[in-house]
């Protein structure tokens, strides 16, 4: 019955609406999610959260255009979130195009930038480093990874095997 109510009210507030939207987000339903993402926007098209949302569905999709540009109005509204720039990365990055790798690079250095503590930043950025054969670069990325992580052994774990498989040095 509350659920009900507020899903009923969601339609007046753009806070419920980007809310209604990550559940079916996360509910994978991702037209619905849409149309509340978008319904938020129209309600406040400064919500920078609603667009990076709208963002996450277009990358899942795999729709990089539509992603960049959301991205890029979220970053527009919001310019010292790191989640953004980590994902605007992450749209550079899951295009596997060698002439897109800079662009990624670029993308988590501003994340790391705006917090030097953002490990998924470093870990994309080591991996954008290897795929570019720039293994000290890489390595660097790595470290820090497992300097923040250090209370995760299986992610100093993952990060060295990562490391060694890409470099071809295992055996």
């Amino acid at each position: 019955m509350h659920f009900q109510k507020a899903y009923d009210k969601a339609n007046d507030n753009a806070n419920n609406c980007d809310n209604l939207g990550l559940a079916f987000y996360h509910l994978h339903d991702l037209e619905q999610a849409l149309r509340y993402f978008d319904k938020a926007i129209e309600l406040d098209s400064n919500m920078a959260l609603s667009h990076f949302h709208r963002g996450l569905v277009f990358l899942d999709n795999k729709d990089f255009g539509k992603a960049e540009n959301c991205l890029n109005t979220a970053i527009t509204l919001d310019p010292n979130n790191e989640i953004f720039y980590h994902t605007k990365g992450q749209v550079y990055e899951r295009q596997e195009l060698p002439e897109l790798y800079d662009n990624a690079i670029e993308q988590f250095k501003k994340a790391i930038s705006i917090n030097d503590m953002h490990t998924q930043s470093y870990f994309h950025l080591g991996r954008i480093y290897h795929l570019k054969k720039l293994f000290d670069e890489a390595l660097m990325c790595y470290n820090k990874v497992i300097e923040l992580e250090t209370s995760k052994e299986e992610v100093k774990v993952l990060v060295i095997y990562r490391f060694i498989l890409r470099r071809g040095e295992f055996c």
